[in-house]
């Protein structure tokens, strides 16, 4: 048992910034959860009358979410995402050689392009350049379309084309 089990030597942050981390990260958790299980505008907003209603968010979030994908839709960019006009693969894995897993957010297979979308949290980071470019990559070499890749950061609303 001893080669199984591993004891933690320390307990999670329970201090106000960790707390509030926390729920920062629950809440893109759940804003992630909601995009998932969209394939339009209306199907977004009744999913967020539906966390309402499960208490998955109280009043005062479920009017930020609101606002926050009524932005996020009048960018025509997003709501192409989200529009039907392509096959829509959501969270779809891809195996890799070994076992291993990647899995991007959105991959919208078009006629003439593949656009795959990572939707993020938080603030802009490097790795998630590189993770995206990795994305377009493999969905190229899988469908040997050319690819368009966009990381939209959900609370700022801001969306970044990556080339690749």
């Amino acid at each position: 048992w001893d080669e199984l089990l591993q004891v933690r030597e320390f307990a999670g942050d329970f201090s106000e910034s960790g707390l509030e981390r926390r729920r920062k990260r629950e809440f893109g958790s759940l804003i992630h959860e909601l995009l998932e299980r969209s394939s339009s505008k209306s199907d977004a907003m009744m999913g967020l009358e539906e966390f309402f209603f499960q208490g998955r968010l109280d009043q005062a979030e479920k009017e930020i979410v609101h606002v926050q994908l009524t932005v996020l839709f009048d960018d025509p960019r997003f709501a192409s995402w989200f529009s039907g006009e392509n096959r829509s693969l959501v969270e779809q894995g891809i195996i890799l050689p070994g076992g291993q897993q990647k899995r991007p957010d959105r991959i919208l297979v078009g006629k003439d392009c593949v656009t795959v979308v990572d939707f993020k949290t938080g603030e802009a980071q490097e790795k998630y350049m590189t993770q995206l470019l990795g994305y377009m990559a493999l969905v190229r070499e899988m469908t040997g379309l050319p690819g368009k890749g966009f990381i939209c950061y959900l609370e700022s609303a801001e969306i970044v084309e990556v080339a690749g």
